[in-house]
């Protein structure tokens, strides 16, 4: 069996075909068949979509969080929870 598409670039609508098979359940190996694709172009595809995703997945763990002006702690509301703590437990309410 050769590689049909040899030496040629391969069409986004049939990578995106490629990755929504896979996706749907159906193995690397089908999917090649049905696109009439080497399995090894599919394998290709979908780790370099699996990268490109934890790429941007590794991107929104590392966004630096807003911090407290006044404290430095991490805000995870508008207002810094560790301030508010504490200026009630010494009576100031803001």
């Amino acid at each position: 069996m050769g590689n049909r598409n040899s030496g040629r670039k391969m069409k986004r609508a049939t990578i995106d075909r490629a990755l929504e098979l896979v996706a749907r359940g159906l193995s690397h190996r089908r999917t090649a068949r049905l696109l009439g694709i080497s399995r090894e172009t599919v394998d290709k595809y979908v780790a370099a979509s699996q990268k490109r995703a934890y790429r941007g997945r590794r991107f929104e763990l590392t966004e630096r969080r807003r911090r407290c002006p006044e404290c430095g702690a991490a805000l995870l509301t508008d207002e810094c929870l560790a301030c508010r703590a504490r200026r009630l437990a010494s009576g100031r309410a803001a």
